[in-house]
């Protein structure tokens, strides 16, 4: 389950279609978005919108988080 809850944002980001980037930009997705802005103004990113898809991908998640669970209380 916790690998499912990582790899969600990470598919939201990358292949969602959401409607205000869609209509404004022409694209589909929040990635076809970075990849746009890529093509017309690389000196604004640090890296390559593919390099940084990829390490995205193949994110592991974390087995000894650093942070205490608390019981949730009602």
């Amino acid at each position: 389950m916790n690998e499912a809850l990582m790899a969600f944002p990470v598919y939201y980001m990358l292949y969602g279609r959401h409607g205000g980037v869609r209509k404004e930009l022409g694209v589909k997705t929040p990635f076809q978005a970075v990849e746009k802005w890529f093509m017309l103004k690389p000196e604004i990113f640090k890296q390559n919108p593919c390099e940084f898809k990829n390490k995205i991908l193949h994110l592991k998640p974390n087995k000894n988080p650093s942070f205490h669970k608390q019981p949730c209380e009602t």
